[in-house]
């Protein structure tokens, strides 16, 4: 089995037992993991020149971005696989993001592949407080999920019905989310929400760049009756995003790019209402959790910025216009 495999089986197996065991335990669990890799190597030919990175972290406190870099950039300019792949968990937030590239030129029968894994997983326990109410009156709570992602995936030249290469050419991204928020005591689930995208750019299959969505990104809102000073919630935010190219064949310049965005991501928009058992509103209450101290009434605040994707877009865009005049200076 390969490290990278096994760093991803290792990391699902324990988020697996986590999940389990969380109810009873009732404690604040953040888990980021991230797998890259990229190679390129001349068909019929062993020994593939490849670079893999991954990492896996798992603690009860945030504990910042992990990301991982691989770069096969062996004679970049003719043949070129690049994956990037970045995840960051806080309390009330995750963010992930994923990248892939390809490129190659040039009369050599290569193959040249990218792909970029990474995920990041939220689970936090929080109590409803309201002042001068009664133990155990019941209170119904509204609340604020925001799920921001955008996915690409992109082949050049691009397809058309009339353009035939002889080669074969994909780039594909997706991303996932899940949130759920549970009973405490018996892991009975109050709300739950999903959403994920996912896109698709081949040539000789099927019909062509397309993406789709599934679930309904952006801002939700969510209900659960809470008793006050009773059992703790349990709120779950998971986060998934992986890109990939192939290039096969490439007796021409060919390119491949794609990435999966959560990077603005999923996070709690907070509690934006209360109401009693009669129905009317309440002002006063919180919402604090007893290991990480984060109060669930108010929302979070991401601190993580769009700038690592726009900078691996720009340098994208910036090496695949090197190698096409590269390539258009050898036609010439």
């Amino acid at each position: 089995m390969k490290p990278s495999t096994l760093v991803v089986t290792t990391a699902k197996a324990l988020l697996a037992m986590a999940f389990a065991s969380q109810a009873a335990s009732a404690q604040t669990l953040l888990q980021s993991t991230v797998v890259v890799e990229a190679k390129h190597f001349l068909v019929g030919v062993d020994n593939p020149l490849s670079a893999a990175d991954s990492f896996y972290r798992e603690g009860s406190m945030p504990f910042g971005r992990i990301s991982g870099l691989a770069d096969s950039d062996y004679n970049a300019q003719d043949h070129h696989g690049l994956a990037i792949a970045w995840s960051q968990v806080e309390v009330g937030g995750v963010h992930v993001f994923a990248r892939g590239q390809a490129v190659a030129s040039g009369a050599q029968l290569l193959r040249v592949t990218s792909k970029s894994d990474a995920s990041g997983f939220m689970s936090d326990f929080f109590s409803l407080s309201v002042p001068g109410a009664t133990t155990g009156a019941s209170f119904t709570v509204t609340a604020q999920v925001t799920v921001n992602g955008s996915a690409f995936a992109q082949t050049l030249p691009g397809w058309t019905v009339a353009y035939q290469p002889t080669g074969a050419l994909a780039a594909f991204s997706n991303w996932d989310s899940w949130v759920r928020v549970m009973r405490g005591d018996n892991g009975q689930t109050l709300a739950e929400l999903r959403a994920g995208q996912a896109c698709d750019a081949r040539d000789n299959v099927d019909s062509g760049p397309s993406c789709s969505v599934t679930g309904q990104p952006g801002l939700q809102t969510i209900s659960q009756q809470m008793l006050n000073n009773g059992t703790a919630v349990q709120l779950d935010l998971r986060g998934w995003a992986s890109a990939g190219t192939s290039i096969f064949q490439p007796l021409q310049l060919l390119m491949a790019d794609s990435y999966a965005d959560l990077g603005n991501s999923i996070t709690w928009g907070g509690i934006t209402e209360l109401r009693n058992a009669s129905g009317q509103l309440v002002s006063d209450f919180a919402a604090f959790s007893a290991t990480s101290g984060f109060n669930y009434r108010n929302a979070y605040v991401s601190m993580v910025s769009e700038a690592p994707g726009s900078l691996m877009l720009l340098a994208g865009l910036a090496m695949l216009g090197v190698v096409w005049r590269r390539s258009l200076g050898r036609s010439a």
